[in-house]
């Protein structure tokens, strides 16, 4: 997609201190941000940058 943008995920954490905060890890293979869970707990979640999997790290 030339000149677009793809998102790798969404997050329901918008706001100061839970806005998401992405970081890349060391190798570039994903991104870790905040994210909230349904229940609102905030929590860690990893996307796989060449798969776009969502995998919740922490709670």
């Amino acid at each position: 997609m030339e000149g677009g943008t793809t998102p790798l995920a969404r997050t329901r954490a918008t706001r100061h201190p839970a806005h998401p905060h992405p970081v890349f890890a060391p190798d570039g293979s994903a991104v870790l941000f905040n994210d909230l869970g349904e229940d609102g707990t905030l929590s860690i979640t990893r996307v796989d940058v060449g798969a776009g999997r969502n995998r919740r790290v922490s709670s």
